[in-house]
């Protein structure tokens, strides 16, 4: 059952979603191709409002959030990619030439 989480300094409360709409509403995300809160998904959106018992409204800041949410993890998965690096030749002579102490300028 959802319920909503007191207010912040502006009066907005936040929905907390229980394990079961949230079931419902990944269902309808990861299955039923529920990616965009376009207008051509509107009747994707209705049903999934019905079946979570959340308004269409509700649905779709959900759908925004949860891609943001998604392509977060995945640009983060990107960026610690892009630390693993191999050195480079010249790296590799630079730090051994510096250990030995043997650069010549």
């Amino acid at each position: 059952m959802e319920f909503e989480a007191p207010g912040d300094e502006h009066g907005r409360t936040r929905l907390v979603i229980d394990e079961e709409t949230l079931e419902i509403l990944k269902y309808f995300f990861l299955h039923k191709s529920m990616d965009s809160s376009k207008k051509e998904k509107l009747p994707l959106i209705k049903e999934c409002a019905n079946g979570a018992k959340l308004s269409e409204h509700q649905v779709k800041h959900w759908i925004n959030n949860y891609k943001s949410k998604i392509s977060g993890r995945i640009s983060a998965r990107k960026a610690k990619s892009k630390l693993i690096r191999k050195r480079s030749g010249f790296n590799m002579f630079a730090s051994e030439s510096l250990l030995k102490g043997t650069v010549h300028t």
